[in-house]
């Protein structure tokens, strides 16, 4: 929460007897921490396809996430607000996927990657 103060300059509740002492948001090494969050779901969706046999499903489950985290970097970035959701319905369900949906799911995870990646100085993407 004190992050979020920082950020969005909004404070919901304090008393001002807790000694909260919020230090200023380094947005270049948050942003950085978000693209690392990404490269390895990225590099985790590699592995998981290489394996014998390959395990596709998680691979998946991985790009999705890569994406999803390229794409808050950017917003982090851009200092739009996004919030942390966990919903399931929204990941929908692979049965039994191919190997080669896995391949295509990773080529697309890295192509968000690539254009956030693009978008941001190189200090924010952490490389």
């Amino acid at each position: 929460m004190p992050a979020t103060v920082v950020r969005e300059g909004r404070l919901l509740y304090h008393s001002g007897e807790d000694g909260w002492n919020v230090e200023p948001v380094d947005k270049t090494v948050d942003t950085a921490q978000w693209m690392g969050k990404a490269r390895s779901d990225l590099r985790s969706a590699e592995v998981l396809l290489t394996v014998d046999p390959p395990l596709v499903g998680n691979a998946l489950y991985h790009c999705q996430q890569a994406a999803e985290k390229a794409r808050k970097a950017l917003l982090y970035w851009q200092d739009v607000p996004f919030h942390k959701t966990r919903k399931l319905e929204q990941l929908g369900v692979a049965d039994d996927p191919e190997l080669e949906q896995g391949r295509v799911a990773l080529a697309l995870a890295r192509e968000v990657y690539d254009a956030v990646a693009q978008r941001l100085p190189p200090d924010a993407i952490g490389l």
